[in-house]
């Protein structure tokens, strides 16, 4: 049986639903909904989180434990030198930058990701934007 799952708007108006189902979704009273809307967005999560409700420290937990795993298979098969994380919810402190770090190089080979420095974008949510300036002008 699968749950409906949550969506939340994690900057810029886009969703990303975590697409939670069985063992690992939210239920009953560990809801993260908001005044009947179905999404809420990043920063209320973390808010939520860093005032430890249990149902956003579940769902950050789960969005730390799968970006991780991106980031370690990324690492573990280019092996960069730097990965910069960015977006909006890159910029909720040095908090969840640390947590998928410290996560994605338990994860990751020694050999593939010993010289890899893993860090927020210096451009916060704009970098895109940024980027996309300078190859126009």
């Amino acid at each position: 049986m699968q749950d409906e799952g949550m969506a939340a708007d994690m900057g810029g108006g886009k969703s990303a639903g975590a697409g939670l189902t069985g063992d690992e979704s939210l239920s009953g009273d560990e809801s993260l909904s908001m005044s009947g809307r179905n999404a809420i967005d990043g920063k209320e999560i973390v808010r939520r989180y860093l005032a430890g409700e249990s149902a956003a420290v579940r769902a950050l937990q789960l969005h730390f434990d799968y970006l991780a795993s991106g980031v370690a298979s990324l690492i573990n098969i280019f092996a960069p030198q730097k990965l910069i994380i960015g977006g909006g919810i890159s910029e909720s402190g040095d908090f969840y930058i640390s947590e998928i770090r410290e996560r994605a190089m338990k994860l990751a080979m020694k050999e593939t990701s010993e010289y890899t420095v893993i860090e927020a974008a210096r451009l916060g949510n704009n970098a895109g934007f940024l980027g996309a300036a300078a190859l126009v002008f």
